[in-house]
Formats: C-alpha cells, sequence, structure tokens
C-alpha cells in the first residue's frame, strides 16, 4: 500500500512540474530541465553524505568500541539482504539518528540517542534507518525535492515576468491570455510541496513497517519513538522558556507540511503489526534497560 501511494505521489510531483515547464516552455524546457535534474542527482548523492557528517562533527563506531550496536547491525543487514552500513556517532545530546546514501550508505546517531535508548530500542531505529536505505529513500527525497524546487523557481521567474509586463505596459494587450498560466503557477508550487510533505510520510510509515518485519519486534521501534516524543516534549519546552536562545521551534509548522507523521499514529501502526511479526534477535545480550554505549576506558 505504501509503496503504490509513493509512486502515486511522485507522480504527481513530476506531473506538476512538467504541466508548469510545458506551459512556459514546451516539451523541449520539459526534457531539458529533466535531464539537467538527474545529472545534478548524480554528483548530489556522491558528495552529499559527506558534508553532513562533517557539518555534524560525526565519527565513525568501531567494532571494538561498540562491539554490540555492531553484532545487531550486521544481523539486520544479513535480514534485510544489504551490505552493512557503516556506523557513526555525532555529539549531541538531542536523540536523534538519520541514514545517509543508497543500499549500504551510513546510518548515523547522536550520542543523545545512544544514552536514552535499550538494546531492543536500538534495534528498532537502527532497522527503521536500514529500511530507508534499503528503500532509497535519500535518493527518492532528492529527486523529488529537486521537482518542487523547480516547479517553484519556475513559478517565480513567471511571476517576475509578469510583473515586468504589467509595469510596462505591455499588460493590456496580452494580460488576459495569462490568466490561466498565472492561476497555474501561483498554485502548483504549494502543490509541490504538500505531495512532498505527504510523500515522506508515507515514507517514514513504509520505514516503520519494514522494521517492525526486519526485526520481528514492532514495539521495540514504538517504544523508541514514545521516548524520543518525551524528549522533544521537554526540549519545546526549554525553547518556550529561553526564546533568546533557541532560533526556532521544536514544532515544525502546519501538519500538512511536516515530514513525519504524529508519533501516536505511527506507535499504533506499529503495535497493529504484532501478531504478523517473529523476532529474531537472540535473548539480550545485556538487560533490556541498559543503553548501549561505548566502552569505558579506565586509567589509572
Amino acid at each position: 500500500m505504501y509503496r503504490f501511494q509513493s509512486l502515486a505521489i511522485l507522480a504527481g510531483i513530476v506531473g506538476l512540474f512538467a504541466l508548469v515547464a510545458y506551459s512556459l516552455f514546451g516539451w523541449t524546457g520539459v526534457v531539458l530541465i529533466i535531464a539537467g535534474s538527474l545529472i545534478f542527482n548524480l554528483f548530489s548523492l556522491s558528495g552529499s553524505a559527506r558534508m553532513i557528517l562533517s557539518i555534524h562533527r560525526a565519527r565513525p563506531i568501531s567494532e571494538w568500541e561498540m562491539p554490540e550496536l555492531h553484532h545487531i547491525s550486521e544481523a539486520l543487514a544479513a535480514r534485510a539482504n544489504i551490505s552493512t552500513p557503516s556506523l557513526a556517532i555525532y555529539p549531541s545530546d538531542m536523540p536523534n539518528a538519520f541514514a545517509l546514501g543508497v543500499g549500504n550508505g551510513v546510518v548515523a546517531f547522536s550520542s543523545g540517542l545512544l544514552r536514552l535508548l535499550d538494546r531492543r530500542e536500538i534495534a528498532g531505529v537502527l532497522a527503521h534507518e536500514f529500511a530507508h536505505l534499503k528503500n532509497r529513500d535519500s535518493l527518492l527525497n532528492l529527486s523529488a525535492g529537486l521537482f518542487v524546487r523547480a516547479t517553484s523557481m519556475l513559478s517565480t521567474l513567471f511571476g517576475i515576468l509578469v510583473f515586468l509586463l504589467f509595469i510596462s505596459g505591455a499588460w493590456l494587450s496580452i494580460g488576459t491570455n495569462l490568466i490561466p498560466l498565472i492561476l497555474l503557477t501561483s498554485i502548483a508550487p504549494y502543490g509541490a510541496i504538500f505531495l512532498h510533505a505527504t510523500l515522506m510520510r508515507t515514507r517514514e510509515f513504509l520505514a516503520d513497517r519494514d522494521a517492525a518485519m526486519l526485526t520481528g519486534d514492532p514495539g521495540g521501534l514504538g517504544n523508541a519513538l514514545i521516548k524520543l516524543e518525551q524528549s522533544n516534549r521537554y526540549l519545546s519546552r526549554l525553547q518556550r522558556r529561553f526564546r533568546f536562545i533557541y532560533t526556532s521551534d521544536a514544532k515544525t509548522g502546519p501538519r500538512w507540511l511536516r515530514t513525519h507523521p504524529p508519533t501516536e499514529e505511527r506507535v499504533r501502526a506499529l503495535y497493529e503489526l504484532s501478531d504478523r511479526t517473529r523476532p529474531f534477535l537472540a535473548a539480550p545480550v545485556l538487560p533490556a534497560s541498559r543503553p548501549i554505549g561505548p566502552r569505558r576506558i579506565i586509567i589509572s
């Protein structure tokens, strides 16, 4: 279901772009812009992961440092039938994780997340990020985003042209013929942004479902999401209390513009899968309540 929805939404994004581009430049413009977007995608994928990891000051996690995390990663990768992704950690109290690249890529964890979650929950988060890699969500998001930005750029350029026609007086002779195009270029960018956000929410549901099937433990990821939500609520209270420090609000705008579904909807969908999954992790080496963390080095 989620895969079909994703395909339909992506078709809508590309369709809006094609309609605007064709209306302004004809089929030649559509082909040239799509070709340029594909070339940009190839260059972006090769360098974006390194840049993002550098911005976050992320470093690789060695197997010696966190052996159990690597053990879980290898087991999940084998079951997902993908090459084992690289693992990285970056310094941040904000609990978060993200996947970059396509296929074997890299999964980065914040130090705050590794402190907050236990073994079972980290396995769920890791499986979620592996699902993003296997489903090529980085490539999908980048491609959809390019079409959204191209639609907005073309609409803006047309708006500037209409403004110049208006102040030059040429509007009087051709203005009424442009009304359909004005309406199209006024609505299309917002439609593309809405569809892009909807696509990302759909991919999150798909990654949640695939992660639950991968670990056989929907509750692990569900518990992790609940803990992350509670942590975000705490951050939101801090932001309201110290507005002079925080420059952005924890809320990410209207619901229809958010790239992640509400946590309660994700958790509900996960627990509905409980009867359809099969656990694969053996009895935990560590107690379930004990977080996974780096080895401690004691120097006497």
